[in-house]
């Protein structure tokens, strides 16, 4: 798997766009870019804040998902609070359970062979998510991975879900990455584009609901953009992250509204921030459970989970709670 890793480090294999001809002069200029922005990036993390933990609120509890790439991790924030996962649970506000599985640097073959065994442990463990928010396609750009490919495993990964509500977010505008000179960052947003549409072809055959996260605000330049850039130049900061937080959480409390009939009971819900209280309630599992547990040992032949061990300490807000 690909360990912790900018989006920009493998940015010297994102020209599959070009081809032999008038091309090959384009081509040899941003291969070049690519290789002197490797050596020369700024790279001010190693990860992303943790947002993994229990938000307080009012209502019925809800249990989310995160899985893909570094903006689902919030890699560019600089505390777990101004994370998407983080900011989308706070708008929400009812109780919340976030469960950040995404890793930075992920393309979508790594969701599929790494998160998705991930996602099956919270099905094991009697916690299916109520919603799944999946960002992907930033680092397949960057891998030149083929559309066919990227068509293909996404299906799986959706697929694998099973009734699980999917929030599928766009590939973000790479021409906002002021990292990257020009014309690489002209032609890396133009292959991410590419991706971006099969993206949106993919949701549509299974009725996913796609989040915008590439266009601007209205009124806004790309210069605004890159004004609420992170210290590496390439991911958001906090701020940023907000503008795409708010597109989400709005889409989020619309999926969970529809689906308010069947969320599940969480069997920890907790008694107030930084407690978990254990309750006896119904698990919906077995129609979700069943398709999860089939289709990612079918395709990717998984033998036993991988699940985080239980009694690990993770920072909430400033406070310890216990993960479950």
């Amino acid at each position: 798997m690909r360990q912790v890793r900018a989006g920009w480090g493998t940015i010297a294999v994102v020209l599959g766009v070009a081809a032999p001809g008038s091309l090959g002069a384009l081509f040899g200029v941003c291969q070049a870019q690519a290789l002197r922005t490797m050596r020369t990036a700024a790279r001010p993390w190693t990860a992303a804040p943790s947002a993994d933990g229990w938000y307080p609120g009012v209502g019925s509890p809800v249990r989310i998902a995160w899985l893909g790439d570094s903006v689902a991790a919030g890699l560019g924030a600089d505390r777990a609070v101004d994370t998407p996962a983080a900011f989308v649970a706070g708008e929400l506000a009812r109780p919340c359970r976030v469960h950040v599985l995404a890793v930075v640097g992920a393309a979508v073959h790594d969701v599929a062979r790494e998160q998705l065994p991930a996602l099956e442990g919270l099905f094991l463990r009697g916690r299916p998510p109520d919603l799944v928010v999946l960002s992907v396609g930033a680092n397949d750009v960057a891998a030149g991975t083929s559309r066919r490919a990227f068509a293909r495993t996404l299906d799986e990964v959706l697929e694998a879900c099973g009734t699980v509500p999917v929030l599928l977010l766009s590939i973000p505008d790479v021409r906002c990455a002021a990292l990257l000179p020009q014309p690489l960052r002209s032609v890396a947003a133009a292959r991410a584009r590419q991706l971006d549409r099969v993206s949106r072809r993919v949701a549509g055959r299974r009725g996913v609901h796609r989040v915008d996260i590439s266009s601007l605000p209205h009124g806004w330049s790309r210069r605004d953009a890159e004004a609420l850039l992170s210290a590496d130049r390439f991911h958001p900061a906090g701020p940023g992250y907000q503008v795409w937080g708010e597109r989400i959480a709005t889409a989020a409390a619309e999926v969970l509204e529809s689906s308010a009939g069947e969320l599940t009971a969480l069997v920890d819900e907790p008694a107030g921030l930084g407690e978990v209280a254990q309750v006896d309630a119904p698990r919906r599992r077995s129609r979700q459970h069943d398709h999860l547990l089939t289709r990612v040992a079918d395709r990717f032949r998984i033998g036993q989970p991988r699940v985080a061990a239980d009694g690990e300490r993770v920072k909430h807000h400033g406070q310890r709670v216990q993960p479950t």
